[in-house]
C-alpha cells in the first residue's frame, strides 16, 4: 500500500516550516508540488519558483486542466484555484513517500482515494498567534481577516484528520510530528526510523 503524508491546517500555522523540519529529520520524502492560479509571492525576500514551490497557471490554464482531469483534487481558496496534479503525485510516489500540504477538503479527497494516507492537522495555539504569523509573512489586513475567517472554519474539521498537533513551540511540534510520522512509516521498527530508503 502506498504511504502518503499530508499536513493540514490554516495559512500561517507553520506547515511549511514543519514540512522542512520533517524532511531534515527523516530522509526519503518526495515533495509533492501543487498547482495554483495565484501569482508567485515573495517570502522572506525569496520569490516563489514555478515547479519548485507551486505550478503557477493562469485561471484559464487551470480551468482547462480541471476539465481535462489533470488534478487528483482541486479547490477554490481565497479567490484562487489550488490543486494536486496527478503527475506530481505519481512522481512523488515513485521517488519516495509523498509529503504534501493541503487544506482539509483536499486531504479528505486524497484520503478517499488513498485510505492509508496519514493526515496530520497543525493547530495554532491561539488565533492571535496565527494573525501575527500572517502579518510577519507580509499579508495585509484584509488578507489576514479573510484567512482568520477561513481558519475558524478549517479548525472545525481538525478531528477529521488522523492526528492533531498544536504548533505553540516549533521544536515540540516538530518532535511530535516526527514521532507520529515515524510510527506511521515503521511502527515499532526503531532501527529503520532514520531513513525511508
Amino acid at each position: 500500500m502506498s504511504k502518503i503524508v499530508i499536513l493540514v491546517g490554516p495559512s500561517g500555522v507553520g506547515k511549511d516550516a514543519l514540512r522542512k523540519g520533517l524532511e531534515d529529520r527523516i530522509a526519503g520524502f518526495a515533495r509533492v508540488v501543487t498547482a495554483t492560479s495565484r501569482r508567485p509571492r515573495i517570502n522572506n525576500g525569496t520569490p516563489e519558483v514555478h515547479g519548485a514551490h507551486y505550478w503557477f497557471y493562469s485561471i484559464i490554464g487551470f480551468v482547462i486542466r480541471v476539465l481535462c482531469g489533470f488534478f487528483v483534487e482541486w479547490k477554490m481558496i481565497h479567490g484562487h484555484l489550488y490543486g494536486l496534479p496527478w503527475f506530481s503525485l505519481h512522481r512523488a510516489l515513485e521517488e519516495g513517500v509523498p509529503l504534501v500540504d493541503l487544506d482539509y477538503r483536499g486531504a479528505r479527497d486524497i484520503k478517499r482515494r488513498y485510505p492509508g494516507a496519514l493526515t496530520v492537522f497543525v493547530v495554532p495555539p491561539h488565533p492571535q498567534v496565527l494573525a501575527e504569523r500572517l502579518r510577519r509573512r507580509g499579508d495585509n489586513r484584509a488578507q489576514i481577516y479573510r484567512r482568520l475567517v477561513t481558519a475558524e472554519e478549517e479548525l472545525k474539521h481538525c478531528r477529521e484528520c488522523d492526528h492533531q498537533i498544536v504548533n505553540a513551540d516549533f521544536g515540540t511540534a516538530l518532535n511530535e510530528l516526527v514521532s507520529i510520522v515515524g510510527d506511521y512509516l515503521w511502527g515499532d521498527d526503531k532501527a529503520s526510523k532514520q531513513t525511508l530508503a
